[in-house]
């Protein structure tokens, strides 16, 4: 429960970032074929903020050619070599 409550604080904190990561995000084609993973969503928008990673997923609005909406968004902890 307190893990699930860290990652949710985390999240809600670093929304603040997302106009920053719309302007100027590294844009990653995405897959989930060969991942273990449940996100399904065609690209990843991804930027780093305060020794954290910010990925926002995006998908196509169906039935439109240049609709998009936000899938998820998730922060990482930076590792720092």
């Amino acid at each position: 429960m307190r893990e699930k409550y860290k990652e949710l604080h985390e999240r809600i904190l670093y929304f603040a970032y997302i106009y920053q990561l719309l302007i100027n995000p590294t844009v990653i084609l995405f897959s989930n074929e060969d991942l273990n993973t449940n996100i399904s969503t065609e690209f990843i928008l991804h930027d780093h903020q305060n020794n954290r990673y910010l990925h926002l997923g995006v998908d196509k609005h169906e039935n439109t050619e240049d609709l998009y909406f936000p899938r998820t968004f998730f922060v990482r902890k930076k590792m720092i070599s």
